[in-house]
């Protein structure tokens, strides 16, 4: 009886971020030594019970631990800059798994969290970075009534997710969706040149508990829900930009969807020429990532004239010089504010 190894998901990259770092090759793994099997060759079994195989109303086959029963893992070297530990677990009786280390060198013991079982056996990370480097045996103690039970569905394997961040607590990716759960956690991203137009940046978020988000200026705070919320946050006009985010999850789980997606607030340059009983109206949409969109010409309210600006942002519109008042707009789009602006007719 094999638990199976949490594997990120070949589509994680549809994590939408403007920064590097959220990408399967990213995500390094690294299984424990000899996987995780019945009869637990190398590990240690503390308590009156001899853990069994438990089948699962999925199809699936976890590991039984009753009346406090103890697993210690055989000694494993904890790869370096490590960062979160993978365990799956369905339990009853309101039981709670206690994940410790045992340091081999002085036999000190390091507490690394407590996971909380979910119906589905579906994995819990549990933040390892402070022994990461270090070899230990890791324990895993349920904490709980004497009846209570809990059946191991996964055991790792060590992850890095988002290397090239700062992160403190436990992030995973799951999905198409970075993950943080029972604790808070701070991630910090790399500094990152920002791109021309760029105004503010997208996080898509949902779950429970609450996440703080800045990228300069002073930080925003929102509550999360069942469905997915946006927050933008203001980028300043400096030639970088960093985003940090602080998801507060220590009651339950936040989801991040999208993080940080750039959002481009165009500007428009416009010139106006009367021709007979003609108007000529001219411009430029800037910046490039933008030129080739739907542009429109208002009077008043309503649209009198379309076009699409070239590959060079340029765009021209001809309409009767008795029009006005009129202006160019922009309309929004994914990751771009609407944009307007008066067309001289004086």
């Amino acid at each position: 009886m094999m638990l199976g190894l949490l594997a990120v998901p070949a589509h994680a990259a549809a994590v939408e971020s403007a920064f590097p770092g959220i990408a399967p090759s990213d995500a390094e793994v690294t299984a424990l030594p000899d996987g995780f099997a019945a009869p637990f060759p190398g590990w240690e079994v503390l308590g009156p019970l001899t853990p069994v195989a438990a089948p699962q109303p999925n199809g699936r086959t976890g590991v039984r631990l009753q009346h406090n029963t103890t697993l210690v893992s055989p000694s494993l070297e904890v790869p370096a800059g490590t960062r979160t530990l993978a365990i799956g677990a369905r339990g009853t009786g309101g039981v709670l798994l206690a994940v410790r280390a045992r340091r081999e060198g002085d036999g000190g013991t390091v507490t690394l969290g407590q996971v909380r079982p979910l119906p589905s056996g579906a994995a819990r990370l549990v933040d390892v970075s402070s022994i990461a480097g270090q070899r230990v045996r890791l324990v895993l103690d349920p904490s709980g009534g004497f009846g209570a039970l809990i059946d191991l569905m996964e055991v790792g394997p060590f992850a890095t997710p988002l290397p090239d961040w700062s992160v403190l607590g436990p992030i995973g990716i799951s999905g198409a969706a970075l993950r943080a759960e029972d604790a808070r956690t701070r991630l910090v991203t790399p500094r990152l040149a920002r791109p021309p137009g760029t105004s503010a940046l997208d996080v898509d978020y949902r779950g429970s508990g609450e996440i703080s988000a800045a990228a300069g200026a002073g930080p925003l705070r929102r509550a999360a829900g069942a469905g997915w919320r946006r927050i933008r946050v203001r980028v300043p006009a400096t030639p970088t930009m960093r985003l940090t985010l602080i998801l507060d999850a220590r009651d339950g789980s936040l989801s991040l969807r999208t993080v940080g997606r750039a959002v481009i607030t165009p500007r428009i340059r416009v010139r106006s020429a009367r021709r007979g009983n003609r108007r000529v109206v001219t411009g430029r949409i800037w910046p490039p990532s933008v030129a080739g969109g739907r542009m429109v010409l208002r009077s008043g309210t309503r649209i009198i004239a379309r076009t699409t600006s070239s590959r060079r942002g340029r765009f021209r519109f001809v309409v009767s010089a008795r029009a006005k008042p009129l202006s160019v707009v922009s309309p929004a789009g994914i990751g771009v504010v609407a944009a307007r602006v008066r067309v001289p007719t004086g």
